[in-house]
């Protein structure tokens, strides 16, 4: 029981920790970039930045999901397992 506690604990600071998250690009030299090329390079650069960056996010929140998941199941099972010693607790102490 004590376990899966810590366990649980462990898997939803996992989930909670800031971890590198993918980012758009942000210097100066795509900045400048962004300026000197036409309109279609432009909507270009930008649409496969932002293509690139939501696949990796989606990887990033997945992972962070999996956590919280195994977290709410480990919080679930020491629930039933302190239920469990209760209810064997009562009984061994009705039954002196």
């Amino acid at each position: 029981m004590i376990i899966c506690i810590a366990c649980s604990w462990g898997h939803a600071l996992l989930a909670l920790k800031i971890s590198d998250s993918p980012v758009l690009p942000r210097s100066k030299e795509v900045s400048d970039y962004l300026l000197q090329v036409d309109d279609d390079a432009r909507e270009q650069y930008i649409t496969n930045c932002f293509i690139h960056t939501v696949k990796e996010l989606s990887g990033a929140i997945e992972d962070k999901s999996k956590n919280l998941e195994h977290s709410y199941n480990e919080l679930v099972l020491s629930a039933w397992f302190f239920l469990f010693f209760n209810i064997i607790l009562a009984i061994m102490e009705f039954s002196k």
